[in-house]
């Protein structure tokens, strides 16, 4: 492993520069266990999941699925359904067979399902399906792009409202490259507005796209500003067990050092039942 190191996000750890804007990003590779496979939310990274190497046994190996809009100028998503079968791809390059371990947050979590599902039907088995405050109903323009902005005030960064998400100011995409520290691993502020435009498309894509059911069993925690009622448009969609749960931090400090605290435990307790 490279001793070069860059600090994430604002829950202070590190993670491998040379791997850090990998699509599968190892965030603990060894162990005698199944994996956990973690997808990103909403801005593409998985960085903000390693800090769940604490709380989950260390026997287990835990990844990061991450955009290859980033890194990749030939990847250009036309249907949800594009992420889905690169990460599956990506899975099974690290895990031939099955059963699976799966996680996403935010928007991750509206993937692992689709992931989930298409693990399924070529015939694999996913034990384990943690959703954490996802939701699969689409949004519209205005909301989908309050849902980003509100994500990335996670990261300390405001965008404003007359921010084109699309075509951001290259002010705006530098205020996110330091927020992230993109300059230490090669990022420059294009690199952070190609991310942006993909993050846009997204929400269209999300429209268009038709989730296929998946079987469980499934742990869904919502954050303290979802609804009571939040995990009942995942039960047509899921043909099995959902655990719900209720966490009492709000939606972006859910992989903090405070919001992990509670949330870690009940991951864990979830690839153990």
């Amino acid at each position: 492993m490279s001793d070069k190191l860059v600090s994430g996000m604002h829950v202070g750890f590190e993670l491998d520069l040379d791997a850090a804007l990998a699509v599968t990003l190892p965030l603990r590779a060894r162990g005698s266990e199944l994996p956990l496979f973690c997808v990103h939310p909403m801005v593409g990274l998985a960085w903000p999941y390693a800090p769940l190497a604490a709380f989950v046994d260390r026997s287990v190996p835990l990844y990061g699925l991450q955009t290859p809009a980033l890194t990749e100028e030939d990847f250009f998503a036309t249907a949800l359904t594009d992420y889905i079968d690169r990460y599956v791809s990506e899975i099974r390059s690290v895990q031939q067979q099955g059963p699976y371990r799966l996680l996403g947050w935010s928007f991750g979590g509206v993937v692992a399902h689709g992931i989930a599902a298409r693990l399924e039907a070529l015939g694999e088995k996913v034990s384990a399906l943690v959703i954490l405050d996802g939701s699969p109903l689409s949004l519209d323009d205005e909301a989908f792009a309050a849902m980003v902005r509100h994500e990335v005030a996670g990261l300390g960064v405001v965008i404003p409202d007359d921010e084109d998400l699309e075509n951001l100011s290259i002010d705006c995409a530098s205020d996110v490259l330091t927020a992230v520290n993109g300059g230490a691993i090669g990022l420059n502020a294009s690199d952070i507005r190609r991310l942006f435009s993909s993050i846009a498309r997204t929400a269209a894509l999300t429209r268009e796209y038709e989730p296929d059911t998946c079987t469980g069993p499934v742990l869904f925690v919502g954050s303290n500003e979802t609804e009571a009622d939040g995990v009942e448009p995942w039960r047509s969609l899921i043909d099995g067990e959902i655990d719900v749960r209720q966490a009492s931090v709000n939606h972006v400090s859910m992989m903090t050092p405070e919001g992990l605290e509670e949330i870690g435990p009940m991951i864990a307790a979830s690839l153990n039942s």
